[in-house]
Order: structure tokens, then sequence, then C-alpha cells
């Protein structure tokens, strides 16, 4: 499984329209692509100097589909990001590859 995790740091003045935003409509959006089979939204738990951040982790099977949604509906989903938040957020991405997961016995 192929996790792709968007990290996204913020201005505070905008986090309840911001996740309202992620929640209805761009979760939906990414999801409809049909190219994920689940995916996880995260606050991350403030530390000391580290920004106000979400992270969103979306799973597919196969390096194909990251592909295809990277460079197809991710510009389009930027985008709409953009126009909405421009200049109050700022983004980075990582691929993990998922070795295993589990659950305690």
């Amino acid at each position: 499984m192929i996790i792709y995790s968007i990290t996204t740091a913020m201005e505070a003045s905008i986090e309840n329209e911001w996740v309202r935003f992620m929640k209805e409509k761009q979760i939906p959006l990414i999801m409809k692509t049909g190219l994920f089979v689940d995916f996880r939204f995260l606050r991350i738990i403030p530390s000391q100097g580290v920004d106000l951040s979400y992270n969103l982790q979306l799973r597919c099977e196969s390096y194909a589909e990251l592909n295809e949604f990277r460079s197809k509906n991710e510009p389009v989903m930027e985008d709409i990001l953009s126009q909405n938040f421009k200049g109050k957020y700022a983004t980075f991405q990582s691929v993990l590859d998922q070795v295993s997961e589990g659950k305690p016995q």
C-alpha cells in the first residue's frame, strides 16, 4: 500500500474555515477520483516553534494510481485551495511505502 501524505501549515485565522473546506469539499473531491482506497485527516499536535498543522494521508494500491492523481488531479486541487486560502498556508508532500500494519494480539 502506498500512502500519500500531505502536511499543511496555516495561519490560525483560517483554521476553522480551512478544516470545514477540507472535510466538505476537498477530501470528497479527492476520493471521487477513485484512485485512493481510504484516507485519514489528522491535526498535528503542536510543539514549541511549530506552526498550526494538519496532515492528510491518502492510501492507494499502486504508484500508477498515485502518479495519475499527481499529474491529472492534484494541480486542480491545488488551484482550488489557492483560490480560497492564497498566501495563508504552505504544504509539503511525502510518499510512504507501507511495509506492514497490525493490531495487538
